[in-house]
């Protein structure tokens, strides 16, 4: 959506204090010419939830590696923000060699890709 779409969302969450969840897990895969803007970096004042993953944007299906940003500069997420850390606790999700690659994926050296 164009930026100054993404602002209309964001001051009618504003307006009436909802946090907004941001399904971006096609993140950088816009059309050439058109520029992706990151939700969170648009809302200064209003909490966003981030949904993101690898299999979409990096092209390894099955892979199922994903993640939750909260960006909250209300403190709104507080009790949300301790629930997902007590979820990080629990053994769910993708397997030791998946989660090993994740750091080459996310930052690839120079010249290797």
């Amino acid at each position: 959506f164009p930026k100054e779409h993404l602002l209309g969302f964001i001051d009618i969450a504003a307006r009436h204090k909802l946090p907004i969840i941001a399904d971006e897990i096609y993140g950088e895969m816009a059309f050439e010419g058109v520029a992706f803007h990151p939700l969170a970096e648009l809302a200064p004042h209003v909490p966003v939830i981030t949904v993101g993953g690898l299999a979409k944007q990096f092209l390894v299906p099955g892979w199922r590696v994903g993640w939750l940003m909260l960006h909250d500069p209300v403190h709104a997420l507080d009790d949300l923000r301790e629930g997902f850390n007590r979820l990080t606790q629990l053994i769910v999700g993708a397997s030791t060699l998946v989660q090993g690659a994740v750091p080459r994926v996310l930052c690839p050296e120079a010249g290797s890709a």
